[in-house]
């Protein structure tokens, strides 16, 4: 299966779809180790408007434990978000809303809060999925923290909200 670049400092930004020449340094970096270029010497776009590229099925199982994914464009199905926040903040998917095989998804790639997370969503996520030394040492990380037609979050299913005070997460 093949991985990808980091690329960093690019002269120009080019967009989904384009078809690129880049030249630079080639290093690594980190725990796992990913790699990067940097510094960018030249980009060149080759074409643009190429087809999207179809994103490896994996299971949580397969990402959470196994470098062969790493940089590489997955796509997990049918997971269940466990965290309640506000637009575009990380929270951890696992199989079941009560499970310990989680793995987070956090918006460290972009910038964009199309997606608030909810306790209980039933969700496919599409992402490229990192390594690093610090906690999480496991991220996926969408493209874009929409829903489709141009996001990498799917929600399935939205979470049952009921009138019932939730119990603490945690008191201070």
């Amino acid at each position: 299966q093949d991985g990808a670049v980091f690329v960093y400092g690019s002269p120009i930004t080019p967009v989904r779809g384009d078809s690129v020449f880049v030249a630079g340094v080639v290093t690594e970096y980190g725990v796992g180790p990913e790699t990067e270029i940097t510094p960018v010497r030249e980009v060149t776009i080759l074409a643009s408007g190429r087809p999207a590229i179809t994103p490896v099925a994996a299971t949580l199982a397969d990402a959470a434990s196994s470098e062969l994914y790493e940089s590489m464009l997955i796509k997990i199905s049918n997971v269940i978000n466990l965290w309640q926040g506000g637009p575009g903040d990380p929270f951890d998917i696992s199989t079941a809303l009560s499970g310990t095989d989680t793995l987070r998804v956090d918006d460290y790639a972009i910038e964009e809060a199309g997606y608030t997370p909810w306790r209980g969503d039933n969700l496919d996520v599409i992402g490229i999925i990192r390594y690093s030394g610090t906690a999480p040492l496991r991220r996926l990380q969408p493209r874009n923290w929409s829903e489709p037609a141009t996001g990498d979050i799917h929600v399935i299913s939205k979470a049952a909200v009921s009138g019932t005070v939730p119990e603490p997460f945690r008191t201070q």
